[in-house]
């Protein structure tokens, strides 16, 4: 778990975030209750760039970063292809997703603004700059659009939890992480339906994919272009 809700300058002002903690911590307390270990708690000011950066690459993500964790989940601030952290002591407050290297960690969620962000300039999408981070993770899983400050996680949480049913000779049916992400979604903007327009982007190692909500519209997901090479 990295989040942040406490901006410089830190206490009252700057861009803070109300709702992280509650997203954050509430995703962490559901996970812990389903019997998740927390690996790692960073927030605020223990949250670094360096985090997410590739040891090869000078950053400590298999040391006490995050690449040491199956599933990661990131809240706060972001932008188009790449989060924003509340401290740039260790190196920057922005993440160079062109340095992630993900080979521990299986499944990536980003609770922040435009992170997957897939539109752009053809051939240069925010969205490119993960692709190289694929070195051992199944899936990425965060917003293309701007989203709201709003406890996203125990949505996510209460998605993954539903009761399964098994059938004879099929098996259990259940949500995928992947579709959990994406029902949470679309009640996380704390907008009423007429005014919901909820679009995640969910990414294997193969390809992306766009899911949304809008006006009027059941949720869906299109296939997207695939991952080069």
């Amino acid at each position: 778990m990295e989040y942040g809700s406490d901006y410089p300058p830190y206490g009252s002002g700057g861009p803070d975030l109300g709702g992280v903690p509650g997203d954050a911590n509430g995703l962490s307390a559901g996970l812990m209750g389903l019997g998740w270990p927390r690996v790692f708690n960073w927030y605020n000011a223990l949250a670094w760039e360096r985090d997410w950066r590739d040891c090869s690459l000078g950053g400590s993500d298999c040391t006490y970063g995050v690449d040491r964790a199956d599933y990661v989940y990131y809240s706060g601030h972001g932008s188009n292809g790449t989060i924003y952290m509340p401290s740039n002591n260790h190196d920057s407050s922005w993440v160079d997703a062109t340095k992630a290297r993900f080979q521990n960690a299986r499944w990536v969620g980003f609770s922040s603004c435009l992170t997957l962000r897939a539109q752009g300039t053809a051939g240069a999408e925010p969205i490119r700059q993960w692709f190289n981070s694929f070195q051992g993770s199944h899936m990425l899983l965060g917003f293309n659009t701007v989203m709201g400050d709003v406890a996203f996680g125990p949505l996510l949480v209460d998605n993954m939890r539903l009761p399964t049913l098994s059938i004879p000779l099929i098996g259990t049916l259940e949500f995928s992480l992947g579709t959990a992400h994406h029902r949470g979604g679309l009640g996380a903007d704390g907008l009423p339906d007429e005014r919901r327009q909820t679009s995640l982007y969910l990414c294997n190692q193969r390809q992306c994919k766009s899911c949304w909500k809008q006006t009027s519209q059941s949720d869906r997901c299109t296939a997207a272009p695939s991952f080069p090479g």
